[in-house]
């Protein structure tokens, strides 16, 4: 059986096919841990591991171990897949006048809203 791995899903549940990861208790979070430390799951055993808009919520200094200890997860030939938010778009919102800086750096670097 393939393993799918949501990290920091928050609210999003991806249904029955994948192990959600979160720090917040939501109903259907199967993992409540910190997604830089995955200890408790076996290395090389997701074929899929995604994380949308998550990696900007961490600190610079963070990232490259938090991808270390992602790939040490994922199967060999297995799929990580990152999404981020568009930096092009942004600036050009705040270009053109329709956003604050403040707006256009909460969006690109991770607003918090939970602890």
């Amino acid at each position: 059986m393939s393993m799918r791995i949501a990290l920091g899903c928050g609210a999003r549940n991806y249904g029955d096919k994948f192990l959600h990861v979160d720090l917040t208790a939501y109903p259907h979070i199967d993992l409540e841990t910190d997604v830089r430390d995955l200890h408790s799951i076996a290395e090389d055993v997701a074929d899929l591991v995604y994380a949308s808009h998550v990696l900007e919520h961490l600190p610079v200094k963070d990232v490259q171990p938090a991808l270390v200890e992602w790939k040490r997860v994922l199967k060999s030939g297995g799929v990580l897949r990152i999404s981020v938010p568009n930096a092009e778009r942004w600036m050009g919102f705040y270009i053109r006048g329709r956003i604050t800086l403040t707006q256009a750096h909460g969006s690109l670097m991770g607003g918090q809203k939970d602890a």
